[in-house]
């Protein structure tokens, strides 16, 4: 029978991610903002939960997910103190965008995880590019970065289905 064009069409792994990015990105913006009083940490938790959470969509193992959040995390990064860095001239933004963009990208052949994690780790890039600031503000970007890195990939890892790959294995093994 088929689907009625007015219900809602949705599956466990969106549901999840729903519920992942519910919980932890106002909870990262609550954190930052309010308890620690730094609006850069709060502005890129705020930003590095979403990209983490929303965006990016990492499969296999909780292995496999867990190197490809590290990767992010790192890749994540190098883009945000590169789009930091050049922040403050607007030529030189544009000119170092056009390498950072194709880097990241081209970075998506490494395989179906790192596709994936290209536009997040864009996110890192475009956000602080277009917010204008210095040196000075790297690691307080930084650590909102990395605090919703950190607190991405636990929820990740505590609040994904298994991979469907699991359930057969277990059946063969039957």
């Amino acid at each position: 029978m088929a689907q009625p064009w007015w219900k809602p069409v949705w599956s466990v792994p969106a549901a999840l991610r729903a519920v992942r990015a519910t919980v932890v990105v106002p909870s990262l913006f609550a954190l930052t903002d309010k308890v620690i009083g730094d609006p850069q940490m709060a502005l890129f938790a705020t930003f590095g939960g979403f990209a983490t959470l929303v965006i990016a969509g990492f499969g296999g193992t909780r292995k496999d997910k867990l190197i490809a959040h590290t990767g992010l995390a790192i890749t994540g990064s190098l883009a945000l103190i590169i789009g930091t860095l050049v922040s403050g001239t607007t030529w030189l933004a544009v000119v170092v965008t056009v390498p950072v963009a194709f880097a990241i990208f081209f970075a998506g052949i490494a395989g179906p995880n790192a596709a994936s994690g290209s536009t997040a780790a864009m996110f890192a890039y475009v956000l602080p590019v277009v917010s204008a600031g210095d040196a000075s503000m790297i690691p307080s970007r930084l650590a909102g970065w990395w605090l919703a890195s950190a607190a991405g990939t636990i929820a990740v890892l505590l609040l994904s289905p298994r991979p469907p790959g699991d359930r057969l294995r277990a059946a063969i093994a039957d």
